[in-house]
């Protein structure tokens, strides 16, 4: 288990929380190039604030981002087995890398192979069973970051007042949390080398909201879940 680093600075919650958590969630094995993608997505994000409806995105943001529709797509497989894992938790199953990926593959399927049914993005997925467990197994680490961004529907950035934005940044740290402790409850998780969220914790936690598989594609995931138990 590896500690998130950055989050809070003597207890304070930082201002881009769900940029650098989907920074480490892209580059699970390299805090440099996580600390390079973060710079670059922070900039984006404050050009977008201050631009707003005149926000054109930047030729070096859009050409990475086109270099790692990849990876989000493995993310975003990678976020699917996790919550079929607690799927099947809750249903009083055993869950297992083997039945959770059965059932992914079974969401993509159904969803298309550019889509999950039930979540505000695409992503570019393949969804045979052998591809799906090759994406978790290289990004389960941050499995539980990949879940909370296939369940986070926050309002749109300019709809948002500066107060809100930073209650969306701690509900997505807050939701991931979660996530953490709960496949960690479902499952063996030691051998994951997980980016753990424990440690300080904000006041203003408390004003939180927790997404979860409800806010995303749970209905999708029974869908799959009764499809193949037919």
């Amino acid at each position: 288990m590896r500690l998130v680093p950055n989050l809070f600075s003597d207890g304070v919650p930082n201002s881009s929380m769900r940029g650098w958590l989907l920074a480490i969630a892209h580059f699970p094995n390299s805090l440099y190039d996580a600390e390079l993608f973060f710079w670059l997505w922070q900039n984006e994000q404050e050009r977008m604030r201050d631009c707003r409806e005149e926000y054109t995105e930047s030729e070096v943001f859009r050409a990475a981002s086109n270099r790692l529709k990849k990876r989000r797509g493995q993310g975003a497989v990678t976020g699917l087995v996790a919550i079929s894992y607690l799927f099947l938790k809750d249903r009083g199953l055993r869950p297992s890398l083997e039945k959770a990926s059965r059932i992914a593959s079974e969401v993509i399927y159904l969803s298309g192979e550019g889509s999950v049914l039930g979540t505000p993005d695409t992503f570019a997925m393949v969804g045979d069973q052998a591809s799906v467990k090759a994406a978790f197994r290289a990004n389960r680490s941050v499995a539980h970051i990949w879940a909370t961004e296939l369940c986070f529907r926050p309002p749109r950035i300019e709809q948002q007042q500066e107060s809100s934005i930073l209650l969306d940044e701690l509900s997505y740290y807050w939701s991931a949390k979660v996530f953490q402790e709960r496949i960690e409850a479902a499952t063996d998780t030691r051998d994951w080398l997980v980016w753990s969220l424990s440690g300080v914790e904000p006041l203003e936690l408390e004003q939180a909201t927790t997404y979860d598989e409800r806010s995303g594609p749970i209905d999708v995931i029974e869908q799959a879940f009764e499809s193949l138990s037919s």
